[in-house]
């Protein structure tokens, strides 16, 4: 099977660093004139000299020179003879002693010749083979390595082996497994073409600013695919040889092609290899002139007369030819024909060409899309290796978008598009951190009579909620659902102080006390400053906090019951929009313009939600509580579970889309359980 190899190289310089290095691929042409196949060199010196970049690319230069002019053909040989010059002239190439090389320099020296690898190494620069999914260091022996130094033989050990397709080869100093895991490596040259490879691995450390110092090479071998174009144009030959069948033609008389047939064919032939214009040209000179020699001999005047005329015909269409055309012979008659066949054939060969031609321009649009595609999907893999979720997410944003003017998607690109959409969805739950609640049964069935219509609370192993102007309670053991109390009119939320009472929050300013070992409440009507209009209400250690248009107001408990309310902001904020209230210790708020704002000692604090797949509606209910680690917001509009640090960052995004439509949540105390309310249930949710 024939070959082919796909290489590229990358330099990344430290100019702070020790190191200084030089890399060479041969030209492709040189190689393939030669016979003697691929070179690759890496070298580098442990030095900050300034003559240092001059010595490793005289190095290079004479070490690629002797091996493309050695006068044997075998690869290796050419390969040990270099290894040869190199030992006996490095000292004078540099201009260093023996001592100094020794310490200082690493190089290896590799090639490639059909499916034969063959490399000498010295010290830390080395090879690796990457196949079927695993990594190989193929390179020599340190200890080796060492002793022939000191015996003044730096590349004394040839290594040769056997390549397969998809093999690959990573030449480079052991300091690129610092920046990136073998792993990542492996992914990335696996799954990239080399000179793509290259660029992710350095635009990765540039986009991190991480400052490195190595030279590399990778190559990939792969089984040779003829190039369309040629073999196409040589199908099209054989169609010419084919017809000429030794240039004979058996005909039902046994007629065999003359001469004039034979040198018409081969003017056809010849006209293959120029360009379609000239060929044209020649088939009509040679068909006029063909015709013209077997015309009458009768001189006629010469006057101007219709074309149609020229050709044997009257005026009309339907008018019989002239004796000219009678007195052809039946070889010119075959002959002619034969020649608009070939033509013909000609004119559909050159539009295959075309077709094929236009269709390799759009097979190699779509795969540059495509690896366009992975190269941002890998770079989004690199940026959460690094933990840059910043990064991440505008490298995500920029494949979406890629995804999204993809314009190949029902070529035979749909299988590649479909994987890559796949991928793409992968990328942005592990970004965002999204998962989807799996419906696997409700942990409380809810009554069908019963339809909740407020918050949830945790409370002393209960759960309760409210249905109208009733009160119910989940037990937390087994998920019973029970009345716990009736009340006079309906109620927006349960708080709970304490374990041993609720506080229910009525319409407008209305509360009432609850006493979990009574049956029966108290009514309490809160007075509300300047008439401002309740939106909504929270508990903190005893205080009651009221949300209202204008203001947020405190309430202080005492003897049973809370006094007049007093005006907590203590600067002109504006509150207008906001929709719930919860306080730990911070007032919370949410969710106008769909944000969440953080306040304290009655001013605003500055705070921002990141990590977002999506902002939140105004349609958010928060739920903070003291002791609680996290907050947890419940976007009623798109059925979206938040949860977040007090800082802002984003932990957890859940998806509802498969329940029904979420009423209320309340997590546990210690916060590895969520209990989630939807209209005719709840479910329990590990966190």
């Amino acid at each position: 099977m024939n070959y082919q190899l796909k290489a590229d190289k990358l330099t990344v310089k430290n100019t702070k660093g020790n190191n200084q290095s030089y890399s060479y691929l041969a030209p492709l042409n040189l190689a393939e004139e030669s016979g003697l196949g691929q070179l690759f060199i890496i070298a580098e010196i442990r030095s900050k000299e300034k003559k240092v970049p001059a010595i490793l690319e005289q190095i290079v230069q004479e070490l690629s020179e002797y091996y493309y002019h050695s006068p044997t053909k075998n690869a290796e040989a050419a390969l040990e003879t270099t290894c040869q010059y190199f030992n006996e002239n490095i000292a004078d190439i540099s201009q260093k002693n023996w001592q100094w090389l020794k310490e200082k320099i690493s190089t290896i020296i590799a090639t490639v010749q059909d499916d034969c690898l063959s490399l000498s190494n010295y010290n830390n620069i080395k090879i690796w083979l990457v196949r079927e999914g695993k990594v190989h260091d193929i390179s020599g022996a340190d200890n080796n390595g060492k002793k022939t130094a000191a015996a003044k033989k730096i590349l004394s050990q040839i290594i040769t082996g056997q390549l397969e397709n998809n093999d690959i080869l990573l030449l480079s100093n052991a300091t690129i497994f610092n920046y990136f895991s073998e792993e990542k490596i492996k992914k990335t040259i696996t799954t990239l073409a080399p000179t793509q490879a290259c660029a992710f691995l350095k635009n990765t450390l540039l986009d991190y600013k991480v400052t490195a110092d190595f030279s590399t090479i990778i190559v990939k071998f792969v089984s040779y695919k003829k190039n369309e174009r040629e073999a196409m144009e040589t199908a099209h030959i054989n169609i010419l040889q084919n017809a000429e069948m030794e240039d004979r033609l058996n005909q039902k008389g046994g007629w065999r092609l003359t001469g004039l047939v034979k040198d018409a064919l081969s003017k056809i032939k010849i006209s293959l290899g120029s360009k379609t214009e000239r060929a044209k040209t020649a088939i009509t000179k040679n068909v006029l002139a063909k015709i013209k020699k077997n015309q009458d001999k009768t001189q006629q005047k010469k006057t101007a007369t219709d074309w149609r005329s020229k050709l044997g015909f009257s005026g009309s269409q339907t008018a019989v030819p002239t004796n000219w055309l009678k007195k052809l012979r039946l070889r010119e008659y075959r002959l002619i024909i034969f020649i608009i066949i070939v033509a013909i054939i000609f004119a559909g060969s050159l539009k295959i060409i075309g077709d094929k031609k236009t269709e390799r321009a759009q097979s190699q649009k779509i795969e540059t899309a495509i690896a366009d595609l992975k190269d941002k999907l890998n770079s989004v893999e690199a940026a959460m290796i690094y933990k840059d979720e910043a990064k991440a997410e505008q490298l995500l944003a920029e494949a979406k978008n890629l995804l999204a003017n993809f314009t190949y998607k029902q070529n035979n690109s749909g299988a590649d598009y479909e994987q890559l959409v796949k991928q793409a969805a992968e990328m942005t739950n592990k970004v965002y951190k999204l998962e989807r609640i799996k419906n696997e049964g409700y942990f409380s069935k809810l009554p069908e009579t019963v339809v909740p219509t407020g918050n949830l609370v945790w409370s002393d192993n209960f759960l309760y909620f409210v249905s109208g102007a009733t009160a119910y309670k989940i037990n937390g053991n087994d998920g019973v659902v029970n009345q716990a109390v009736v009340l006079s009119g309906p109620i927006n939320k349960i708080m709970a102080p304490d374990n041993k009472q609720l506080i229910f929050y009525g319409n407008g300013n209305e509360i009432f006390f609850w006493n979990k070992k009574q049956t029966t409440v108290q009514k309490k009507i809160l007075t509300i400053p300047d008439n401002d209009k309740a939106v909504d209400a929270a508990i903190y250690s005893q205080k009651f906090y009221l949300l209202g248009e204008k203001n947020i107001y405190n309430y202080n408990y005492s003897n049973g019951d809370y006094g007049n309310g007093v005006k907590w902001l203590k600067e002109e904020t504006s509150i207008a929009g906001n929709t719930a209230i919860a306080v730990d210790g911070n007032v919370w708020l949410s969710a106008a313009g769909g944000e969440i704002n953080r306040l304290f000692k009655g001013k605003k604090e500055k705070f921002t939600l990141s990590g977002l797949y999506e902002p939140i509606s105004q349609a958010t209910i928060i739920y903070a509580k003291d002791g609680l680690n996290n907050l947890y917001l419940l976007d009623k509009e798109k059925n979206r579970i938040t949860v977040a640090n007090k800082q802002g960052k984003v932990t957890r995004q859940i998806l509802g889309d498969n329940l029904d439509k979420i009423v209320a949540l309340a997590p546990s105390d210690n916060e590895k359980e969520l209990y989630i309310l939807t209209a005719k249930g709840v479910y329990k949710f590990g966190l």
